[in-house]
């Protein structure tokens, strides 16, 4: 399983225009991104649906969250999430690292958009 990104705006005639751009990357690593918002103190802002709970949040909200545990991370050694890495290396701390530096660039660039971050 894996997560695909997107954003989405409503139409006004009760359909979504969704971006052209999306991300995927699988779930294996949702760990690491779970470290980097606890370490931050956003992980609890999520409730008991952690990462799922960004999913059709509104991506200035979605932003709000994700860019001081994106900071975070980006400024430890390269290794921090080492212990994490899954045992059967579907995705590396590089390549979650990245998908979730584009999840925050996504929800920057629209944030009147929704986060469809699907799962």
């Amino acid at each position: 399983m894996g997560w695909n990104a997107s954003v989405r705006m409503a139409s006004g005639n009760g359909e979504y225009l969704y971006s052209s751009e999306d991300y995927s990357h699988t779930h294996n690593t949702n760990d690491m991104m779970r470290r980097a918002l606890d370490v931050v103190g956003n992980l609890e802002v999520l409730g008991e649906q952690h990462l799922y709970a960004l999913d059709k949040m509104l991506c200035s909200t979605a932003a709000e969250i994700l860019k001081p545990a994106i900071k975070w991370w980006e400024k430890q050694a390269p290794d921090v999430m080492q212990d994490l890495a899954p045992a059967n290396h579907w995705g590396t701390p590089g390549s979650a690292f990245s998908f979730w530096q584009n999840v925050l660039r996504l929800c920057e660039q629209h944030p009147h958009a929704d986060l469809c971050l699907e799962g």
